[in-house]
C-alpha cells in the first residue's frame, strides 16, 4: 500500500464526509487561498514555561514562501527572474507574559528568516541561502468576525485561533542591492482547530480534518498539503505594510 497515497486520499475524502453530517457547517466553507506577501507554516513548535516570572516561551520552525516581487525576495529575482516565488525558513519565538492570574498580557513575537535558492538538488526544497532577515512585533487577539459559526465563538475565549501581529521586518540586503532595508509589518496567525459531531471546536488531531477561521467567520479546511506528517500547522500571513 502506497501509504503517502492514502494519507493525500484521506485529507481529500474526509471533509466531503464532514459535509454530509454537518450540511449546516460545510455551508460556511472558506476555500481561502494565502494572497499574503509571505506565506509560512509552522513544522514543529516547543514551549517552555510558565517560569517564576510568569513568562512562555514558544519556539518554532516554520517554512513557506513569499510573493518574487517583495524584498525578501530581491536576491532571488535577480538570480532567477523567471521565479514567480522565493522559498523562505525561519525560527520564531513567541514571548507570553502572564498576570498573577495565569492570564496573558503581552504575546512578543521575533524570527530570523531567510530566502533560499535550489543548489544541489532539484527533487528538494530550495537549501541555498542568499538573504537573511530579522523580524518583530506585537501578538494579539483578534475578535470573532461576523458569521463566526456558534460552536466556534463558544470556545474563542479560552483558545483564540485568529490572532493579529504589528512590527517590523529588516532584510539585510547586499550593498550592491542598496544594503539593509526596514519595512513595516502585519498579518495574522490562524490556528487549526477541530470540530466534533455537534459542530462545536475541539483540539485539531493528527490525521483528522481540521479548518482555519477565515476573515468572513467561515470555515478554511485544512488541506492535506498544510500539514506536517499529518498534523494541521499553524498558517501565517505576514504582509509589509502596517496593520493590523
Amino acid at each position: 500500500m502506497n501509504w503517502k497515497r492514502t494519507a493525500r486520499w484521506s485529507w481529500l475524502i474526509l471533509p466531503f464526509l464532514l459535509l454530509a453530517l454537518w450540511p449546516s457547517v460545510a455551508a460556511a466553507w472558506d476555500h481561502h487561498r494565502p494572497e499574503a506577501d509571505v506565506v509560512l507554516y509552522e513544522v514543529w513548535e516547543n514551549v517552555t514555561g510558565p517560569s517564576a516570572t510568569g513568562v512562555i516561551e514558544r519556539v518554532a520552525a516554520i517554512s513557506g514562501s513569499a510573493k518574487i516581487d517583495t524584498v525578501v525576495c530581491s536576491v532571488v529575482k535577480f538570480l532567477n527572474p523567471t521565479a514567480k516565488s522565493c522559498a523562505v525558513t525561519a525560527v520564531g519565538t513567541n514571548t507570553i507574559q502572564l498576570d498573577a492570574t495565569g492570564v496573558p498580557v503581552s504575546i512578543k513575537a521575533s524570527a530570523d528568516f531567510k530566502a533560499l535558492i535550489e543548489v544541489d538538488n532539484p527533487f528538494d526544497s530550495p537549501e541555498g541561502v542568499v538573504t537573511m532577515g530579522s523580524l518583530s512585533g506585537d501578538v494579539f487577539p483578534l475578535p470573532a468576525p461576523p458569521g463566526t459559526p456558534r460552536g466556534v465563538q463558544k470556545r474563542l475565549p479560552e483558545f483564540p485561533v485568529l490572532l493579529g501581529i504589528v512590527g517590523t521586518a529588516t532584510v539585510e540586503l547586499p550593498a550592491e542591492f542598496g544594503g539593509p532595508v526596514t519595512v513595516p509589518l502585519s498579518g495574522k496567525f490562524r490556528l487549526p482547530f477541530g470540530l466534533n459531531h455537534r459542530g462545536e471546536m475541539v483540539k485539531a488531531r493528527r490525521g483528522l480534518p481540521a479548518f482555519y477561521l477565515g476573515d468572513n467567520g467561515r470555515l478554511i479546511p485544512v488541506r492535506w498539503d498544510q500539514t506536517s506528517i499529518g498534523f494541521a500547522t499553524v498558517l501565517i500571513e505576514l504582509n509589509f505594510t502596517a496593520g493590523p
